[in-house]
């Protein structure tokens, strides 16, 4: 178990991701709030504070809603939402934690990445998680 409980923000329009996330957070004796989009994390973010955010790529780079991950994103702009909860009080000390579907979703991420962002590959590794958010 973790030394310390967190509150960790896990924002993904997946339900099956985010039960998955949920359920392993709170088994290791966190706190989990969860958003299926940009917006709500950012609602959320305004109102509370969040030790980590672990984010769907597609998400954290501010994805149009046709499906395709990255379309009409260019640069530094691919990580609107991702920067807009950076910027956000409640998120100003979070590990950012962005998962990635495949080396496809990888390859688009602009680089450099903002500082504290750790990307991880979906289907996720319970261990590199722990890691990631307890050490």
């Amino acid at each position: 178990k973790a030394g310390r409980a967190l509150d960790v923000l896990v924002v993904d329009s997946n339900p099956d991701e985010l039960s998955f996330l949920t359920n392993f957070l709170t088994s290791r004796g966190h706190a989990a709030l969860t958003a299926r989009d940009g917006e709500r994390a950012i609602w959320l973010a305004e109102r509370m504070s969040f030790d980590a955010v672990i984010f769907e790529a597609s998400i954290a780079c501010g994805a149009r809603e046709s499906g395709d991950a990255l379309a009409g994103s260019r640069g530094r702009e691919r990580l609107g939402a991702l920067r807009a909860l950076q910027a956000r009080p409640g998120c100003a000390r979070s590990r950012f934690i962005v998962a990635a579907s495949g080396p496809e979703t990888t390859r688009r991420l602009p680089l450099p990445l903002p500082p504290g962002v750790t990307v991880v590959m979906r289907p996720y590794d319970v261990e590199e998680l722990r890691l990631l958010l307890e050490e």
